[in-house]
């Protein structure tokens, strides 16, 4: 999937490549500030190494279940949102060419202040005040640095309770 988006617009195959929270493949392409949209991949990345398993699904090298604040060990890839720093809503910002802020996109503009707030709380509570950079996977794992680790913030309840689909 990665490949094809890649070859058909003029860069080399391989490389960096998203998976969202909805299991949509983003691929930004070089030489370029675009991203192409490379279809949904429902099957989970999971990988075998030295004996362990590394994915993305809130478990620990050993696969036991990693509880709200452990180590994130598992791999960092996921598509990054901004807790406030009051810690009471998250919002990405949508990147135009030349990497001006075209519109800061805000939880509570989607969903409401106080379902954005509540979802917001519990990833606060664990990744402290002063709020800054999330991630989510394609398992809707949220991890995020805190104090120079990556630290497990938890599984998204419900995707009720996040940003909306993209429609591509």
């Amino acid at each position: 999937m990665v490949n094809k988006v890649k070859q058909a617009k003029n860069s080399a195959p391989g490389g960096v490549f998203y998976i969202n929270e909805y299991k949509q493949v983003i691929v930004p392409v070089s030489n370029s500030d675009n991203y192409y949209y490379a279809g949904e991949y429902p099957t989970p990345l999971i990988f075998s190494f030295e004996g362990r398993t590394i994915n993305g699904d809130g478990k620990d090298l050993d696969n036991n279940p990693l509880s709200p604040g452990d180590i994130w060990e598992g791999p960092h890839c996921g598509i990054r949102y901004v807790l406030t720093a009051q810690g009471t809503d998250l919002y990405y910002d949508r990147i135009i060419k030349g990497g001006a802020i075209k519109q800061r996109v805000k939880l509570s503009k989607l969903i409401g202040q106080e379902l954005a707030s509540k979802t917001a709380r519990k990833i606060s509570r664990i990744k402290g005040g002063g709020g800054g950079r999330i991630y989510i996977n394609e398992f809707c794992q949220i991890f995020a640095p805190v104090d120079g680790e990556y630290v497990y913030i938890g599984k998204l309840d419900s995707l009720d309770e996040w940003f909306p689909k993209p429609v591509i």
